[in-house]
């Protein structure tokens, strides 16, 4: 019961704006519940992490029994997720078995398209990975960088990636350490789906938002040894092809824009070589080569970026 105006009790407020847009952007993304099976195959069981255009969920594939890693992209974006699609197949139908960065860019299992409450959500299925790198790296003190044999490994795979898209003619458009990732050392399909939720603790609680809820990958940084790290070049959404073309369609966070993504200009696969040198330097050094602050608006950052270069 709502009382009368005067009557000494407040009426319940409008939401303001931010609250109204946060409602909005939690709507976009595909709400999952525990019995849910996606496109007659796939039933969603842990969410392992929420970026602002997609969340990737751990799925059982019932046909094949074992488990696939499911990214479902919010209803609104479905034309940007198609052409993702699109150079996804790319890479499946032209691979290049022989070329060692093929081990290191993601490979689709299946794509399929699901409607939900609000709209068309396109599904991309692949292998379930670990961590994002930049979250390794943080397990180091910032005074001190990862161990060699560690970072000496995931560079060159990095650039192996990035040298294999462009051989298929791919620009990325949005390297940086948050879309390298983890390959998993331990089979995980040999893992109840118990044992999973047993050893991550995160991600069980279905469509939270917030933090990576990443798997365990198991991957070993001996300051010796050498190590057993894969790396994984992730998320195609802000690709284009030909690479050798200019385009406005890049993403790259703040730090790793090149001269040309600073001023806002068209960029082509040189903008990538570029935020690559700056991700290798990061990863060695644990680092920002060019350590742009927050401050001012769009405008001051750009300034502020093109002094520093």
């Amino acid at each position: 019961m709502v009382s009368e105006p005067g009557s000494g009790t407040l009426l319940p407020s409008a939401p303001d704006a931010a609250e109204e847009q946060r409602r909005d952007a939690i709507a976009s993304f595909l709400s999952v519940g525990p019995s849910d099976t996606l496109n007659n195959r796939y039933r969603p069981f842990r969410k392992l992490g929420e970026g602002q255009h997609a969340a990737a969920w751990l799925a059982r594939d019932t046909t094949k029994n074992q488990y696939v890693a499911i990214k479902i992209g919010v209803y609104w974006m479905l034309k940007e997720q198609g052409r993702e699609l699109s150079l996804l197949q790319r890479i499946k139908e032209h691979s290049i078995p022989s070329h060692p960065g093929s081990h290191h860019v993601l490979k689709l299992k299946d794509a399929f398209y699901h409607q939900g409450p609000r709209g068309t959500h396109a599904c991309l299925v692949s292998e379930p990975l670990g961590r994002q790198l930049v979250d390794a790296l943080l397990e180091f003190e910032p005074e001190h960088h990862a161990p060699y044999p560690f970072t000496r490994k995931v560079s060159i795979q990095t650039l192996q990636a990035l040298d294999y898209l462009h051989q298929l003619d791919i620009m990325h458009g949005d390297i940086h350490l948050g879309n390298l990732l983890l390959r998993l050392t331990h089979n995980i399909n040999a893992d109840s789906e118990a044992d999973i939720r047993a050893k991550n603790e995160k991600g069980n609680e279905l469509n939270r938002t917030g933090d990576p809820f990443h798997l365990d990958d198991k991957t070993v940084m001996s300051a010796t040894e050498p190590t057993n790290a894969m790396i994984v070049l992730v998320d195609l959404g802000a690709a284009t092809t030909p690479a050798g073309s200019p385009n406005f369609n890049y993403a790259y966070p703040l730090p790793y824009r090149a001269p040309e993504v600073v001023v806002g200009a068209a960029a082509n696969l040189k903008a990538d070589i570029w935020a690559l040198g700056w991700a290798i330097y990061q990863i060695i050094t644990g680092q920002f080569l060019f350590p742009v602050g927050g401050w001012g608006g769009p405008e001051d950052a750009a300034i502020q970026q093109l002094l520093l270069r």
